[in-house]
């Protein structure tokens, strides 16, 4: 067969995964960030997605009522009503009692779950926590000792709680932090050398080039240091373990959840799953992954994730975000007030999942401030869910 050959002048790349000099991929620019954000499934160079066997239905609540109280909340409409909004829900039991989403959306649309995907992590890991095969109180490099020195004596238990002193940083605002050096793996920019598929960054490699900082200590940080590398880990550890892919454990998962739309999460090259921000759900399907943390890890199938003792444990455990903030921690890979298990995600995502009063709140939307950090944007979703899902008390 004749060699063909194409001419470089004629080939292009994705505009969109191009790294421009603040070293940022294009997507995530304000001006793209909305369309990367409903649309990851499309940019992610790589991914795999999951269907469930059994759909869990979603049938809407016999009390009207319920709903036009909670749609006439000031913190409800004030955030449904801003510009950086794309869908929010609220279920309680078994009955869907709010929707809503932005003209350019709707909630059966997949969006990116940025780091909602860690919750993940609480349900996979549960059933060996507890049947011994993973202790919590054991150095991570007992199970993986190819990690470098960055998690020299740290536990699983620091990893679950984001309690691990190191040289990554997830630092949004420096576009020189090592968050933004994942991106590669995660398959969300293009490599600096698009010839060679051998030395295009892998999750893996990357993981085990985190190193010591100055002045380290293996000792539990008393506050957290919030790292996706430590979400990562724990997921390689889990498929150690196990002796399953984590695509497996995904679809078991996914099973469980009783999805109706597809579980979208990106890889990187060799197929290896992100969980630290790379999958995408739809907001009705947040809601129905919300559902199983309610019913303390039973999957519609009867399939269960960690018993009423391990969510009791994330529940009371974990430590503090910061010093202003000593009843809303970090435990086990979920955010909690004591109440609820919950997790917020890059640019305004948020799931708020409240073991008393069962109701699931579930918001998504695309911040558009510079680096996408806006604190206050944040701040107002948590104060809207807590109030919400207290409504009824």
């Amino acid at each position: 067969m004749d060699q063909i050959i194409i001419a470089k002048s004629s080939i292009e790349v994705d505009p969109l995964l191009v790294v421009n000099d603040r070293n940022r991929a294009t997507w995530l620019e304000p001006e793209n960030r909305r369309y990367g954000f409903h649309n990851l499934d499309k940019i992610s160079r790589y991914g795999m997605s999951f269907r469930a066997a059994q759909i869990l239905p979603l049938p809407p609540t016999p009390d009207p009522t319920q709903t036009e109280k909670i749609a006439a909340l000031p913190e409800v409409q004030a955030l449904i009503n801003n510009p950086n909004f794309s869908a929010m829900g609220v279920m309680r039991g078994d009955h869907l009692l709010f929707t809503a989403a932005a003209p350019d959306f709707d909630v059966t649309y997949l969006h990116s779950m940025q780091s909602i995907n860690k919750t993940m992590i609480n349900l996979l890991i549960a059933p060996y926590v507890e049947h011994g095969e993973i202790k919590l109180n054991a150095p991570i490099k007992e199970y993986l000792p190819q990690l470098g020195a960055g998690y020299e004596g740290a536990t699983v238990q620091m990893l679950l709680d984001m309690a691990v002193a190191n040289d990554y940083s997830e630092d949004m605002t420096d576009h020189h932090a090592s968050y933004y050096a994942q991106e590669e793996a995660l398959g969300w920019r293009l490599p600096l050398d698009l010839n060679d598929s051998d030395y295009e960054l892998r999750h893996r490699d990357f993981l085990c080039q985190v190193g010591r900082r100055p002045g380290q200590t293996a000792a539990p940080l008393a506050f957290v240091d919030y790292k996706s590398s430590n979400t990562e880990i724990l997921a390689w550890l889990i498929e150690t373990v196990s002796g399953y892919y984590l695509n497996l454990h995904l679809a078991e998962l996914v099973d469980a959840i009783g999805l109706e739309q597809s579980l979208f999460i990106g890889t990187d090259r060799d197929g290896v799953p992100a969980f630290c921000g790379g999958a995408a759900m739809s907001l009705l399907d947040l809601l129905r992954y919300g559902a199983l943390f309610v019913r303390r890890g039973v999957g519609v199938n009867g399939w269960r994730f960690g018993s009423d003792a391990w969510f009791d444990a994330t529940l009371k455990g974990g430590i503090a975000w910061k010093p202003t903030e000593p009843g809303y921690r970090y435990s086990n890979h979920c955010e909690t007030d004591g109440r609820a298990l919950a997790h917020g995600g890059f640019c305004g995502q948020y799931l708020y999942c409240d073991l008393t009063s069962k109701m699931v709140v579930g918001f998504y939307s695309v911040s558009l401030a510079e680096a996408g950090v806006n604190p206050d944007h944040f701040h107002a979703i948590y104060r809207m869910m807590h109030k919400v899902t207290r409504l009824f008390d």
